[in-house]
């Protein structure tokens, strides 16, 4: 066997060898100390969260029937007791109630002797479409058919909301003076738990709450009708006024733009226009 001679080199395969094993062990070493790091940087994010959330007072959107507003400043003092930020949505301007909703981290429906009229039942429906933790005033009871027995109404109420496909059965089976008793009813919309109303001219609509095609905030509330194909695409108005149709990209994207974004869409047009 070949001895290796004092200050003979080393064989280019061991060097190479040599150099491979040690990036290989700087590389696993190097990843580690980023793993490690990235652990290290979500704990504090968990943990700075936990701070905050601990801190922050909780901001609570009470909604119910407007002329209760004994109940209204009863409920704000029981919240505020407990520490809570209350904004009391007792006014008529829903849409100022939508966004105020929006910006809650919870919402208490003043459901006063079980009554929920019109808009706070709008409101309720935002506030459930938007994932809000929902609490209840009176625990009233109700039966449930979706599922078949009586329970309390904030775990059933809206289990019975009507498909779109059972919606239009209905309207073939019952006649125009029977109508009104279908405003109330809670439909889903496309994924969206909407409540029936009647527009002035006597016809059922769904009124649903839109957001901007371009920032993706709340931009309006509108009301869907059935039109030919039953399909609730086409939305109007309150006073029944035609809006847009949800199957024309074109149109929807211009009546559904909020004030903001509208501004800013104009102009870009324009120059575009102008550079044809």
């Amino acid at each position: 066997m070949h001895e290796k001679e004092p200050g003979e080199p080393l064989p280019v395969k061991l060097i190479r060898s040599y150099m491979i094993h040690r990036i290989f062990w700087l590389e696993i070493h190097r990843n580690a100390i980023s793993t490690i790091h990235q652990q290290h940087q979500a704990v504090a994010a968990k943990a700075h969260a936990a701070v905050v959330r601990l801190f922050r007072r909780s901001l609570a959107a009470h909604i119910g029937y407007g002329h209760n507003y004994h109940t209204f400043a009863w409920a704000s003092q029981q919240a505020g007791q407990a520490g809570k930020i209350v904004m009391a949505l007792c006014t008529d301007l829903e849409h100022l109630h939508l966004q105020a909703i929006a910006l809650s981290d919870e919402v208490q429906v003043l459901n006063l002797a079980g009554y929920i009229d019109p808009r706070t039942l709008h409101e309720l429906c935002a506030a459930y479409n938007a994932d809000k933790p929902i609490t209840w005033l009176e625990a009233w009871p109700m039966y449930c058919p979706a599922c078949r027995h009586t329970g309390l109404e904030s775990v059933h109420f809206f289990h019975n909301a009507l498909s779109l496909h059972d919606l239009n059965e209905l309207l073939t089976e019952i006649t125009g003076e029977h109508l009104v008793y279908l405003s109330g009813q809670l439909a889903d919309w496309y994924g969206q738990i909407v409540p029936v109303v009647l527009l002035p001219n006597g016809l059922p609509a769904l009124q649903v709450d839109l957001a901007c095609p371009h920032c993706s905030r709340l931009s309006r509330t509108a009301y869907a009708v059935g039109g030919e194909n039953g399909a609730w695409v086409t939305l109007v108005e309150a006073d029944g006024m035609f809006l847009t149709d949800l199957c024309d990209a074109d149109n929807r994207s211009h009546a559904l733009a909020c004030a903001a974004c509208a501004v800013q869409v104009v102009p870009v047009e324009a120059e575009v226009r102008d550079g044809e």
